[in-house]
């Protein structure tokens, strides 16, 4: 859609842009109501995108294109209009969920993606594991709750400073609170 958009303002097609930007939102409205962190960030990528453009709906002239842009913007949730607030705690739900019905949990694509070495899961005492990863993301959601930046940042940097101490799981899924 970003690139068909920059086509279609180099070709002067403003209407055909502005569509491609509504589609842009409906996507962030879309991801933004799903359940995991990721999804929140492609909704906040879609907006970003979208936003980039903003200066060709001074371009319009279709009135019930730009209401429904603007319906689409306005339903956002001015706290969180991403959803990224309250999917770190649907996030920790489906993540504590899968590790307690998993026996050997596989964490390959995460240390691919964290370019370390596989993770042995055999010593670890799993149970303990997955109430010092939980404990750890309640701590989590309760920071992006807090409305002043200065209060959240604080406290995750005591939160970074205590997930060594919690645990091999911890460690390994929440390597810094600081990356969110």
């Amino acid at each position: 859609l970003q690139f068909s958009m920059q086509g279609d303002i180099q070709n002067g097609n403003t209407t055909a842009a502005l569509e491609n930007i509504n589609a842009m939102l409906a996507i962030t409205m879309h991801q933004s109501s799903t359940k995991t962190i990721i999804d929140s960030l492609v909704a906040s990528s879609s907006f970003s995108m979208a936003a980039e453009n903003e200066n060709v709906i001074d371009m319009s002239t279709d009135p019930i294109l730009l209401e429904a842009m603007l319906e689409r913007v306005n339903a956002l949730d001015a706290f969180d209009p991403f959803g990224i607030r309250q999917n770190v705690g649907e996030e920790r739900e489906l993540t504590v969920n899968w590790l307690k019905v998993t026996d050997n949990p596989d964490f390959t694509i995460i240390t691919s993606i964290l370019n370390r070495a596989d993770v042995d899961t055999s010593g670890w005492d799993m149970e303990q594991e997955i109430e010092n990863y939980s404990a750890m993301m309640k701590k989590m959601e309760a920071i992006f709750q807090m409305a002043d930046q200065e209060e959240a940042t604080k406290a995750t940097e005591l939160l970074n400073q205590e997930i060594e101490s919690l645990g091999n799981l911890t460690e390994l899924l929440c390597f810094s609170a600081e990356n969110l």
